[in-house]
């Protein structure tokens, strides 16, 4: 199996990096369950995996690291269940207006 790193994610497709630089589109099969979360995406940006290849150009997500961190948001969809944003994050840089528009401190908060 190939350690990588998710760099992208849309829908079910995620873009891999593996340590070798190599990009590799990868997608996942069956269910993965973390931190007894309920979870509408089981995989974010950020995350190591380790993937195996399905052919030259694409993988299928085998298993996911434990993550460092990670930010999560509400589903949009689905009240009761989260919605990974980023995993292993270093640093974040947050930027908001302080005049125009007027700042709205429940909106920093939720950072």
């Amino acid at each position: 199996m190939i350690l990588a790193q998710v760099i992208k994610s849309t829908g079910s497709w995620y873009l891999t990096k593996s340590s070798d630089g190599q990009i590799i589109q990868c997608r996942i099969v069956g269910k993965f369950r973390m931190d007894n979360l309920k979870l509408t995406n089981p995989v974010a940006v950020g995350d190591m995996v380790y993937i195996e290849m399905e052919n030259e150009t694409q993988g299928i997500i085998k298993e996911i690291l434990p993550r460092k961190n990670y930010v999560v948001r509400q589903s949009p969809r689905k009240k009761h269940y989260v919605h990974f944003l980023a995993s292993n994050i270093d640093q974040a840089i947050l930027i908001a207006t302080i005049i125009e528009p007027n700042i709205k401190p429940g909106f920093i908060d939720r950072f």
